[in-house]
C-alpha cells in the first residue's frame, strides 16, 4: 500500500457562489499545498541513490476537495519500508550457493523524527557471508511529520481561498456590498 498524506477541507454550505469558492480552494491546493508536500517528501530522500517519484491527485466533489501526494515509481516500496520501519529479519543471497558481499559498517541516510536525509555512509573491509540477521530499524514516519508540518499552512491557505472565492462569487447586488 502506498504511503500517502491527504489533507482535506470541507466547505460549509453558505449563501455564496459555491463554484467560485470550490475553484479557489482547488487552485490553492494545486499551487501551494501539493508543491509544499512534494518539496518536503523530496527532502527526505536527498541523500538516497535510488529515489522514488512523487505523484499527486486532486479530488473535487460538491462538498469536499482533497489533494494527495505519495511516493511512486520504481523505488516506492523502498520508501514505504523506510517510512514504516523494519522488524529484525534474515537476509540471504538470491543464489543459494552465493554469498552476500558488503561492508559491515553503516550509518543510515535518515533518522527517526527528522525530515532531512544525507548520503548514507558505509565503512569497513568488504566481507562475504551466506546470510545475516538484520536487526531491523525504527520507522521514520515521514508522512505523519509532513502532515504535521503542513497542517497550519494548509488551514491558513484554505481559509484565505474561501475568503477569496466568497468575494469573487459575490455581486454588487449582494447585501453587505
Amino acid at each position: 500500500m502506498p504511503i500517502r498524506v491527504r489533507l482535506t477541507v470541507t466547505v460549509p454550505k453558505e449563501i455564496m457562489n459555491f463554484n467560485a469558492v470550490r475553484e479557489a480552494i482547488a487552485s490553492a491546493q494545486r499551487r501551494k499545498t501539493a508543491p509544499r508536500m512534494k518539496q518536503l517528501f523530496s527532502q527526505t530522500v536527498d541523500g538516497w541513490e535510488h529515489r522514488p517519484e512523487w505523484s499527486q491527485k486532486q479530488s473535487v466533489q460538491p462538498s469536499r476537495i482533497s489533494i494527495s501526494v505519495w511516493a511512486s515509481g520504481k523505488y516506492e516500496n523502498q520508501y514505504r519500508i523506510v517510512n514504516e520501519g523494519a522488524k529484525p529479519h534474515k537476509i540471504r543471497p538470491l543464489n543459494p550457493r552465493g554469498l552476500l558481499r558488503f561492508q559491515p559498517g553503516y550509518i543510515s541516510a535518515t533518522r527517526p523524527g527528522s525530515l532531512k536525509s544525507f548520503k548514507p555512509y558505509r565503512f569497513g573491509n568488504f566481507i562475504g557471508v551466506r546470510g545475516v540477521s538484520h536487526p531491523g530499524f525504527e520507522p521514520r514516519y515521514f508522512d505523519v511529520q509532513i502532515a504535521d508540518v503542513t497542517g497550519e499552512d494548509f488551514v491558513r491557505d484554505m481559509q484565505e481561498a474561501i475568503k477569496v472565492g466568497a468575494l469573487v462569487g459575490r455581486t454588487a447586488s449582494t447585501p453587505g456590498f
